[in-house]
This record gives C-alpha cells, structure tokens and sequence, in this order.
C-alpha cells in the first residue's frame, strides 16, 4: 500500500503522515448489519432443513423448486450480510490514509484502486466540513465532507475522509 502511495505523490508534495485503517475498528461498524444477516440467512436455511428432511413429502416437485431457489436467495443475501466484517477488515488492510503539504488522500486497492483527495492549504474550500469522533484511547474517525444522497424516500448522508485510524 505505502508503494501505491508514493506512486501517487507528485513531485513537489511532501508526506506529513500516513495510516492504514485499524481492520478490526472497521469491521465493528458492520456488526448491525451482520446480526440482520443472522435471520436472513437463518430462517431459510432452517426452512429448507425442514423441507429437505420432512417425513411427508407432499409439497408438489414443481412448487419445491420455486421455494427453494425463493429461499436460497434469502439466504444468499444474508450470508453476504454475516461476511461483511470480514470484507469491511480485509479492505482496511487494502487502504492507506496520507496527509502531504498539498492534499488529504484515502488510496483503496481492494478490486479496484479507488483513489479520493481533499486539496489542503490556503483557500482550501474542500475542507471545510471537518468532524471527528474518538475514544477514550484516541481511536476514531476524521471525515473532511458530508455529502447528502437522495435515497427513495429522503436523504442520507455519506461521510468521506479517514475511518478507524489511531
């Protein structure tokens, strides 16, 4: 990661600092929707235990089929639910934050290299939503802008900057 931020420096930019987000601090922002995952995934994985292992077989061939594959996609979906720590860890460990004189910048190289910067210095008109929230340790997040996402029924907010650093 740190060769794919070197690459990314211009020239005349020095690095002031850089972090790769903690995984694990990550991960825990994922855990609500890991346990809506628990009943995605378990009510039809129970379901199709029941169907499969039933002593009375009188669910017609035909309409066992639409149920089963209609329950499998609940199921797929919630395992993709149950696996999204483990994606939120292992992209932190494919992300690094810097800092340099001239910009902020968050590189993410998981399938794709996904690359954000805020400019820095005198004038800086993209920095001006900073918030941060920590721990007792020092531990959290600095985001540099919000940005409000129409949604179906409303808007949501999209915080960009740098998550789980120390």
């Amino acid at each position: 990661m740190m060769r794919l931020l070197q690459a990314e420096l211009r020239p005349e930019e020095q690095l002031q600092w850089s972090q790769q987000p903690r995984p694990l601090a990550l991960a825990g922002k994922k855990w609500p929707l890991c346990l809506a995952g628990l009943f995605f995934f378990g009510v039809p994985a129970f379901t199709m235990w029941i169907l499969a292992f039933s002593p009375a077989k009188q669910i017609p061939l035909s309409l066992l089929g639409v149920i089963l594959s209609f329950l499998g996609l609940f199921a797929g979906c919630g395992a993709g639910m149950l696996l999204a720590p483990l994606w939120a860890g292992w992209k932190a460990t494919r992300t690094v934050y810097a800092i340099t004189d001239q910009r902020c910048l968050a590189i993410t190289a998981a399938w794709r290299r996904r690359i954000q910067y805020w400019h820095v210095g005198r004038g800086a008109a993209e920095l001006i939503d900073l918030h941060r929230t920590e721990d007792h340790q020092g531990r959290g997040d600095l985001f540099f802008h919000r940005q409000i996402v129409p949604v179906r029924h409303g808007y949501r907010y999209v915080d960009a900057g740098f998550a789980g650093i120390r």
